[in-house]
């Protein structure tokens, strides 16, 4: 394994330069990238399969936040930007620039420095150097209320790590700072880890994240409000592989196509399918999913807009 390069005054002016941790949507660039010299013994870092909604491939630190990240999406989140730069000087809101917020008035941000003095938390320095740390939330989420854009930042961390008792442990003073910088510049802050959702709900995202080229062949086949009506009528009396076979063949679609419409109309929750629980292709399907997304969605992004397919 290659040795990770030392922080250097001109590397960190170089990397900001270059737009590390800045941008939204496709051209975001996470200010961590997953590097072979930055992958550590135990390293469970994912990149790979760009994830629906996204639009560009992304630096996950663990398959947990990858995980998490799909679960976000499908809950309505429009744009997810992991490993966020939480600045130690001042800087500009990190919704500025974001499309539909030319006319918000956003307050400027403190930098991190500055907060971690007033709360006296140590603020940290590059190993090795006199340079301020560079911190990361896991994730700056953005979505949308009643049209405008609106921010959560996200923190994916183990269960056993948020309810430790040793308020001085070094993770929990990092959450700490971020729930502080959240407050300072007024946007929501949430710890999560994939026990919110549960194994099932996550399996089954997992299976059924639609692919951006399908979906837009799909939006433009003119049959695919008539295949949705015959599934949704069939699809909870008799088994679900059945009810696909019934539609597919009803509007003249290959197999292939018809799967690919399930799983993209599963996704939508246009089909009211409970996906806590195992999807056995076999059985008809359990219904209940447009509720149970209704309150995951309230309880952790708030009142959000719904995205359109």
């Amino acid at each position: 394994m290659a040795r990770q390069t030392r922080m250097t005054e001109k590397k960190l002016i170089n990397m900001i330069s270059a737009g590390y941790g800045q941008g939204h949507g496709e051209n975001y660039r996470p200010w961590l990238k997953n590097t072979r010299s930055a992958i550590s013994k135990i390293g469970t870092q994912s990149s790979g399969r760009v994830l629906y909604g996204l639009n560009r491939s992304c630096d996950f630190k663990s398959r947990q936040e990858k995980k998490i990240a799909r679960a976000l999406l499908w809950l309505g989140a429009v744009d997810i930007r992991e490993q966020f730069p939480l600045w130690p000087w001042p800087h500009t809101h990190p919704l500025v620039g974001a499309p539909g917020t030319e006319q918000l008035v956003l307050p400027d941000a403190p930098g991190l420095l500055e907060i971690a003095e007033k709360a006296d938390i140590p603020h940290g320095v590059f190993v090795g150097t006199n340079l301020p740390y560079v911190a990361t939330t896991d994730f700056m989420v953005t979505v949308q209320r009643k049209h405008v854009p609106n921010l959560i930042a996200v923190a994916c961390k183990n269960r056993e790590i948020v309810l430790g008792d040793d308020r001085l442990s070094r993770p929990l003073e990092r959450l700490e700072l971020e729930r502080l910088y959240s407050k300072y510049i007024r946007i929501r802050h949430i710890v999560v880890d994939s026990e919110v959702f549960g194994n099932e709900l996550l399996a089954n995202l997992d299976w059924l994240m639609p692919d951006e080229h399908v979906v837009a062949d799909l939006l433009n086949d003119p049959h695919l409000g008539e295949f949705h009506d015959r599934l949704n009528e069939k699809a909870f009396c008799i088994s679900i592989d059945e009810a696909i076979e019934e539609a597919r063949h009803h509007v003249g679609w290959t197999r292939k196509l018809g799967c690919s419409a399930f799983r993209y109309l599963t996704w939508m929750q246009e089909l009211d399918i409970d996906l806590t629980q195992p999807l056995l292709m076999t059985q008809p399907a359990r219904g209940g999913g447009i509720r149970i997304r209704a309150l995951l969605q309230h309880e952790l992004l708030g009142e959000v807009d719904h995205a359109d397919p």
